[in-house]
């Protein structure tokens, strides 16, 4: 696909089916899957026609071939099963601000300045929170390679965009209306 620049359905339906496989073990490959998605959409379309793919999907796949040689060389098993935590983390966000705390004991805060509260959605602060939370312990060095780090919040968006993102990248017009509608 990649060397013919082009591709139909029923190859495209084959290699998303192959990657879905490959993100049982690189959760990541689930990110970068939307363009391929949409692009199978629109080969359907097409009803057994080739369709040209992107460049920007050309490169999707071939990110796809550097997690398959990734996979090739071996990951820990720790990194695909479900270890026992050596440590817990919980956070929490608000419209103010967010924080987390871990169970050795360290907590954090931060609140956002005035002219930024209201301007993020409660969902991505949470995100953001726990990420940061374990970020922490890795800055003071009280996490290391081969830990198991797990990192909780009472939102369960956070883990759904790791899962399954989804994104369209719509033509310069809609984009331009989106930005009129918000200004």
């Amino acid at each position: 696909m990649i060397d013919d620049v082009s591709t139909m359905a029923k190859e495209l339906e084959t290699t998303i089916g192959r990657l879905g496989h490959l993100a049982l073990v690189v959760p990541h490959v689930h990110h970068f899957m939307s363009r391929l998605r949409e692009l199978h959409t629109r080969s359907k379309q097409r009803n057994r026609h080739r369709i040209q793919i992107p460049t920007i999907c050309i490169d999707d796949l071939k990110l796809m071939l550097l997690f398959l040689k990734r996979a090739k060389q071996g990951i820990d098993m720790n990194l695909i099963t479900y270890p026992r935590p050596t440590h817990v983390y919980i956070s929490d966000a608000c419209p103010a601000g967010m924080g987390g705390y871990g169970h050795n004991g360290f907590a954090w805060r931060f609140y956002l300045p005035q002219d930024l509260l209201f301007h993020a959605s409660n969902n991505l602060l949470e995100h953001m929170a726990s990420i940061i939370t374990p970020w922490v312990d890795i800055l003071a060095s009280r996490l290391s390679k081969g830990d198991c780090a797990l990192s909780m919040t009472d939102s369960t968006t956070s883990e759904g965009w790791l899962w399954k993102s989804n994104f369209r990248e719509d033509d310069d017009e809609v984009q331009a209306s989106a930005r009129i509608e918000v200004a």
